[in-house]
């Protein structure tokens, strides 16, 4: 049987992995999975507060207590070594890396170190090896395209007997200069075939700040034995920026959306809570809110044989008052739902998402009616060298139309090569990245909507301030907070020395505004 030891890069969900794991292990075959690197989630600084639109994840919790953002650490050398010092103790046949597309350099360059040390093969799969097959196949010995659970598992039967791997579907090999191509397989109409994805603690290791954990240690907060899984496989949608609008096409012509049944996915959470304990769900499906004759079955056996509080995704187009009402019965605590931007220029021609916003403010309306333990969380996408300043100014006036406190995430848009907003961006030839000091200020506006402290006609007016436009740092929540706290009391004497007299002429203005609130 063959050893085989999986990588993933700040990930630890790692739903794929899992499935290969478990059924890699199911046919004989031994297997580790190694957490490396981590997201931080917190500031650091007061300086670090200022800075909003730095990292991958901007938000703000709704008590203006903390940025709760996600940016990723760096894996030092410390880390690489205790990574090689691992692969040299287990001695896997073959070592995989799961890859999204921003971390596919960090895998590069590891991949260079193991060689350095171990002559072992490496495949590349995930997101990253289906976007970019060219540029892994010059680094990995192969690269699996595509759902890869057949193709694992017969990757490892092969290297078990010593047969060539030159034409396994879904596979690009590298061998001796020549590069073997092969075809994808179709995709699995039958998602109850799949084995449940693999949380044992055995041989599971996480590894950062220069230590190794040799536990399994995600299944979410530990305190509280979240369980991440998915019903469904693809999505009902073909946004520009989504790696499923590239996976679309390359599955053409197949069934893309595949959903479990529900006594599927009912054993599969009897086992978590037999074996882990578990206290919550995590439904990590692209929409989970469709099939309103799904959602019926699941609500009523759900909460007859698991009720546990459980999260999902829903869409604008999905939010029905019906199927969330019968998720809230059965457990639903808290949903998300992606509004991307408040511009029906954007939505409709460069996201393709063709939702008008009279929707997205009549669906979030329906989820604050839900009075769900937590509030709703909504997405925005911001940093878009798409949008003009008008864009921008009605993603705020959409913001502002929310029922307050609000929930938001501000999250950078990212072009993953070969997806339809990379091409867009090419055939328009836009280079560079967004005007740093233009997004600062737009991302604080958005962020101050979401408190009932700053009331709507303040917001407008600090949108039209050549101050601020000029000065966006001091649009931040909690320094914007702060300096109304203290304007609307006195301007003293040794304030009025630090500030700038244009921003005291300002807070002398809004005060009026301020009045009615």
């Amino acid at each position: 049987m063959v050893n085989v030891s999986f990588i993933t890069l700040y990930d630890k969900g790692c739903l794929g992995v899992r499935y290969l794991s478990s059924l890699l292990k199911e046919k004989g075959h031994t297997c580790s999975i190694i957490y490396l690197g981590r997201h931080e989630g917190k500031i650091k600084s007061k300086k670090d507060t200022l800075i909003s639109n730095k990292n991958l994840w901007i938000g703000v919790n709704e008590y203006g207590k903390d940025i709760i953002r996600s940016y990723s650490d760096p894996i030092g050398e410390k880390d690489t070594e205790i990574l090689l010092n691992l692969l040299d103790r287990r001695k896997p046949d073959i070592i995989g890396f799961s890859l999204r597309s921003m971390f596919l350099d960090t895998a590069i360059e590891l991949t260079h170190r193991i060689r350095q040390k171990l002559r072992i093969p490496v495949i590349f799969g995930g997101i990253a090896a289906t976007s970019e097959p060219e540029k892994c196949i010059r680094h990995a010995d192969m690269v699996c395209l595509g759902e890869g659970e057949e193709t694992m598992l017969e990757v490892a039967n092969r290297l078990d007997k010593k047969q060539s791997l030159k034409d396994i579907n879904n596979l690009w090999v590298r061998d001796n200069g020549n590069i073997y191509k092969n075809e994808l397989n179709p995709l699995e109409q039958n998602l109850d075939k799949l084995t449940f994805p693999d949380y044992t603690p055995d041989n599971k290791f996480w590894i950062f700040n220069s230590k190794i954990v040799e536990n399994d240690p995600s299944i979410g907060n530990m305190s509280e034995y979240t369980y991440e899984m998915m019903t469904s496989r693809g999505c009902l949608f073909s946004c520009t920026y989504c790696c499923n609008e590239l996976l679309k096409k390359i599955y053409y012509g197949q069934k893309y959306l595949r959903r479990r049944s529900v006594e599927n996915i009912i054993a599969e959470l009897k086992e978590a809570k037999k074996t882990h304990g578990i206290k919550s769900v995590l439904f990590k499906d692209e929409v989970f809110t469709f099939d309103l004759g799904w959602i019926k079955e699941f609500a009523r056996i759900y909460k007859e044989e698991i009720a546990l509080p459980f999260w999902c995704y829903t869409y604008p187009s999905f939010a029905d008052a019906t199927i969330l009402g019968l998720l809230r019965d059965s457990g639903m605590f808290n949903v998300t739902m992606g509004i991307q931007s408040g511009s029906e220029n954007i939505l409709y021609n460069v996201f393709n998402r063709k939702t008008p916003v009279k929707k997205i403010v009549k669906a979030a309306t329906t989820l604050d009616r839900l009075n769900l333990p937590v509030r709703p969380r909504y997405d925005i996408i911001t940093n878009n060298p798409f949008e003009t300043e008008e864009d921008c100014r009605q993603t705020l006036e959409l913001l502002m139309k929310l029922d307050k406190p609000v929930d938001f995430g501000l999250t950078k848009l990212s072009f993953i090569p070969g997806s339809k907003i990379a091409d867009m961006r090419r055939e328009k030839n836009i280079k560079g990245k967004p005007d740093e000091k233009r997004y600062i200020f737009w991302n604080n506006l958005y962020l101050l909507t979401q408190y009932r402290f700053f009331p709507n006609r303040l917001i407008e007016a600090l949108s039209r301030s050549k101050f601020f436009r000029q000065n966006p740092k001091f649009l931040h929540p909690l320094l914007m907070a702060k300096i109304i706290e203290i304007k609307c009391q006195n301007i003293s004497a040794s304030l009025k020395q630090c500030l700038p007299k244009s921003l005291i002429l300002f807070f002398k203005r809004i005060r009026y505004i301020l009045k009615g609130y």
